[in-house]
């Protein structure tokens, strides 16, 4: 069993390497496009800069075409998400008590609630929670490995230490 984990293991970060390089050299053409066109891109909010740069670059009709792209990209992300957060709050949270539908109903209705708000929004109601958050996500994920890997049995503490570590930075500084 521990030879299939540690291939598996290897199949994984070979997997997530080559994500990681696409999703790289994605944000490396964005900071090269944005540094060239920045000057027209300074009278926009963060959620409009990526349309307003595909027009600039393609020119109008193509940027329809990736406008399209961008949101069919988008709609299968949020089809995925909410198939899967139902799925936990249907199995996990709520121990099948109810209906998967109503589970992924009440995704539905929550999601489309925030998506009233638009991105700016959304972050600003997000980014003060996630500031606290990611770095115990982060810490979590790397325990989690240590202990597949290593054996390594101590995962509360330090994610713990993390979060009360976030917290405290995020209050008083």
């Amino acid at each position: 069993i521990e030879k299939d984990n540690k291939k598996l293991l290897s199949i994984a970060i070979k997997a997530s390497s080559i994500g990681l390089l696409l999703l790289a050299l994605v944000y490396v053409a964005f900071i090269k496009l944005s540094a060239f066109y920045g000057s027209y891109l300074t009278n926009f909010s963060g959620s409009e800069i990526l349309s307003n740069l595909s027009i600039l670059i393609l020119g109008k009709k193509a940027a329809y075409i990736s406008s399209t792209i961008v949101a069919l990209a988008c709609l299968t992300t949020a089809i995925a998400l909410a198939n899967v957060f139902s799925d936990l709050v249907y199995d996990k949270i709520l121990n099948k008590k109810i209906k998967y539908n109503y589970c992924l109903i009440g995704t539905i209705i929550i999601t489309f609630l925030l998506s009233i708000l638009n991105f700016d929004g959304i972050v600003k109601i997000l980014a003060p929670i996630l500031d606290v958050i990611y770095p115990s996500l982060i810490v979590i994920s790397i325990v989690n490995l240590l202990h597949k890997l290593y054996g390594f049995k101590m995962i509360k503490t330090p994610v713990l230490i993390t979060f009360v570590l976030s917290l405290a930075y995020k209050i008083f500084f």
